[in-house]
């Protein structure tokens, strides 16, 4: 057997070692060394080598780990989201595996057609061998409104050993039920506005109003370029002015207009407002409100206190 190639005792060194092991199959020799590479420094050729050795030496959640430190690089490439999907399926996270495969469909690369080939094989597999284990996650969706808030919160994971197959079903009914926290029903809107779903559902929206949407054309709950504003500006706001707090109110700017997802445009009409309402109390000089801006900032303020009200407590 050839001799090791000498490298040098730093993060090159050890990152090639690896790679030498690791083509001579010496998987157990390769990872220690790629992971001795890793706690030096990190790049995204060691991530995806330490993803294959860990796959290679049967540890898929820690390959899933490494790998989600750079997932918009192996999505943007397909032999690498190849081996992304195959660390979800080994995971059994189908359905951050289907939204994976759902964005690939738009695009006719017949690299990205094999990478669907593969999961809708795994997916048949898993549907057949786990019906047990699927069913009774979808029991355990389906049960969420007689939940209390912060159960809601913790039972919603179970979502991930689910496909599309089981959850559009299930979402049919949670989205319109008034028990399920709006937290939880904008989060399933927008798992199926990843997985391009373009069936026309009913939603149950902030204001108690039940819509018609299609989720394909829902974007993301954090999409909406006012959404975007409103967050920067207030991010903007308590650094300038009291940065202490800037953490705790982004927080809770980000929740309040999480829940007003699909419909945030149509109640951001008056942004600089909702910034206001947030970094207001902390600006040392603010010129003075209009009679409609006064009344407009208490129709906001009170839209924030229905969405407070709603959002999981812990016990």
């Amino acid at each position: 057997m050839n001799k090791p190639i000498e490298f040098p005792n730093n993060f090159n060194g050890f990152l090639n070692i690896g790679k030498h092991a690791f083509e001579q199959e010496h998987y157990v020799e390769a990872l220690a060394n790629f992971e001795a590479a890793y706690e030096l420094d990190s790049n995204f050729e060691l991530n995806t080598y330490l993803v294959r050795a860990l796959m290679e030496m049967g540890q898929p959640e820690r390959a899933l780990t490494v790998a989600r430190e750079f997932v918009p690089m192996y999505l943007a490439d397909g032999c690498w989201t190849a081996l992304y999907v195959n660390v979800l399926l080994a995971t059994k996270h189908y359905l951050k595996a289907e939204k994976v495969v759902a964005n690939l469909a738009e695009t006719g690369s017949p690299l990205n057609k094999d990478i669907m080939d593969l999961f809708n094989a795994a997916k048949r597999v898993y549907q057949s061998t786990e019906s047990r284990n699927i069913r009774q996650k979808s029991e355990q969706l389906l049960a969420l409104g007689g939940l209390p808030p912060f159960e809601q919160l913790q039972r919603i994971p179970v979502i991930e050993g689910l496909t599309r197959d089981e959850l559009v079903p299930a979402a049919q009914q949670l989205l319109v039920d008034q028990r399920v926290t709006l937290m939880i029903r904008t989060s399933l809107l927008e798992n199926l506005a990843q997985l391009k779903i373009t069936e026309p559902l009913h939603f149950l929206t902030v204001k108690d109003e039940t819509i018609t949407v299609v989720p394909a054309d829902c974007g993301t709950i954090y999409g909406s370029e006012k959404v975007q504003r409103v967050l920067n500006d207030v991010a903007e706001e308590m650094e300038k002015n009291q940065p202490s707090m800037a953490k705790m109110v982004l927080k809770t700017a980000r929740l309040h207009l999480g829940c007003l997802y699909p419909q945030a445009d149509r109640w951001l009409t008056w942004p600089d407002l909702w910034v206001y309402s947030y970094s207001g109390l902390f600006q040392p000089e603010t010129v003075p409100l209009s009679a409609e801006e006064q009344q407009l900032l208490k129709e906001i303020q009170l839209l924030q206190q229905k969405i407070d009200s709603q959002l999981p407590q812990h016990p």
